[in-house]
């Protein structure tokens, strides 16, 4: 591999090349005229055969291709040819499980993101999709831009009078590796890490500050 030196008209292209693909793959997908949901459509494939020859997502581009395009487009040849050695049931079962993970991904935007703005730190705990009123135990510097920062519950004493929640953090709330937003009383999202550890009364999030 050659590393190759761009400009900034280059860089910038490469950007709105890539907001353009985001574009796509952020829209919901599609229902068709039978009621029956699909990926969303993705955009016309370039006319490079050996840029796409050569590209580490030739298989999956073209096994998302239903509709090749005509002669003398380069993509005409190449879908068949890189999708020669699969069976059509491969096919239908590979785009099945792409729109299955598609539908899954944009159901839980939806619902976290609506949880976090519209909902308080208690319905969110008793629905499993977070842990109220946690104080800052301890914090440990891990490497550059890398802090282990572990919370516990507060006490009692330190909780609102009108809030009730257990004094264990509810097993099952999250597993190691979980990405997680972290919240203060007065902002929200004011940090996004990985779930370290996590018990029944301390949880471990690893986050770059």
């Amino acid at each position: 591999m050659e590393e190759v030196t761009t400009g900034h008209l280059e860089k910038r292209e490469l950007l709105q090349l890539r907001n353009e693909m985001a574009s796509y793959f952020a829209r919901p997908p599609a229902v068709q005229k039978d009621g029956k949901l699909a990926l969303p459509s993705l955009p016309s494939p370039i006319d490079r055969e050996r840029a796409c020859q050569g590209c580490p997502h030739l298989l999956v581009c073209t096994a998302l291709n239903t509709a090749p395009p005509s002669p003398p487009h380069a993509m005409a040849s190449l879908v068949p040819a890189t999708l020669a050695h699969l069976q059509p049931n491969a096919l239908e079962f590979f785009r099945h499980w792409c729109l299955l993970l598609h539908v899954e991904s944009t159901q839980s935007k939806r619902a976290l993101t609506r949880s976090l703005w519209c909902q308080d730190p208690i319905k969110r705990e008793n629905a499993g999709g977070a842990v109220a009123f946690l104080k800052l135990k301890c914090s440990v510097e891990q490497g550059i831009s890398q802090w282990l920062h572990s919370f516990s519950r507060a006490c009692p004493s330190e909780l609102p009078s009108h809030c009730s929640v257990p004094e264990t953090i509810p097993p099952g709330t999250f597993q190691e590796g979980d990405l997680v937003v972290v919240s203060s009383k007065k902002c929200i999202a004011i940090a996004q890490g990985v779930i370290h550890s996590c018990d029944s009364t301390v949880v471990s999030v690893m986050l770059d500050r």
